[in-house]
Formats: structure tokens, sequence, C-alpha cells
């Protein structure tokens, strides 16, 4: 009996990002809609680096959302006076490092 090579286990890269965003009042008629999407290559990431691209996927999703939230509120389309935006850009900042503990927690276990 011969031995036969173990085949080497796939190796997984991660090699793009894409985050896709719409906000959208859907109303009948009256009913409007802003979209974004934004793409980054990871240079072949491995998965031991699937942290930092999750922290680079929820910057692009912040830059994402402000681009769309700015734009609606500038075209009047969101009436939203800016002391009201400021406070929503704080609590969606918070949020996002929130998951952001929660995925550190997760890489440390």
């Amino acid at each position: 009996m011969t031995d036969t090579p173990q085949q080497n286990a796939p190796t997984f890269k991660l090699k793009s990002i894409t985050v896709s965003l719409e906000i959208a009042d859907k109303t009948y008629g009256d009913g409007n809609s802003g979209s974004t999407q934004i793409s980054a290559w990871v240079n072949d990431a491995s998965l031991d680096q699937l942290p930092d691209v999750v922290d680079a996927s929820l910057d692009m999703f912040l830059s994402a959302w402000l681009s769309v939230i700015g734009a609606k509120v500038m075209a009047n389309l969101l009436p939203m006076k800016a002391a009201e935006l400021r406070d929503v850009i704080v609590k969606i900042r918070k949020r996002i490092a929130k998951v952001r503990e929660i995925v550190r927690e997760g890489d440390a276990k």
C-alpha cells in the first residue's frame, strides 16, 4: 500500500468589499429613493484579516449612509433640521462603534 499525499486544504482570500445602500420612501405617487454603491479591493486579504475587512465595510456603510442622507436633506426630500441630522449622525456612529466591539469580541474568543 502506498501513501497518497494529502491534498492541501483550500486557501480562501477576500477580493473585494461592496456596500449597496438604498434609502427610500415608497409612498405611492409621492415617494422618492436615494441609493449608492461603494466598492473596494482588499488585495487578497486572508480570513485572519476578516475583522479588519468588517471594519472597512462599516466605514464604507457610514460613508454611503452619510452621502444618501446628506443629499436627501440638501434636496429637501427629507425634512430634517441640522440639529436633528447631527443627533442622528451621532447615534449612527455609536451604533457602528457597538458593532465594531461585537466583532472584536468575537475575534478575541
